[in-house]
């Protein structure tokens, strides 16, 4: 069941699996610790947070999938 505060984060694979030049992937880790940080926040927020993380991960490595990410909270 949902409660008040609930958190959803839905999410393509092409964000967790997204490379830098050094080949090393994004992560769900790093994908969830984004969410642990920013959960409060509203959600359009949470989603700018983690594409903005993603883009620090990749620096100047090419997008290699789709990304989709969307928020919802139950209130």
């Amino acid at each position: 069941s949902t409660e008040q505060g609930d958190v959803f984060l839905l999410y393509s694979d092409g964000i967790h699996d997204q490379v830098n030049a050094a080949g090393e992937e994004y992560g769900r880790g790093r994908l969830y610790r984004i969410l642990e940080k920013q959960w409060s926040s509203p959600p359009a927020s949470i989603v700018d947070a983690v594409f903005a993380d993603v883009e620090r991960h990749m620096r100047d490595a090419d997008i290699t999938d789709d990304q989709t990410v969307i928020v919802f909270k139950v209130k």
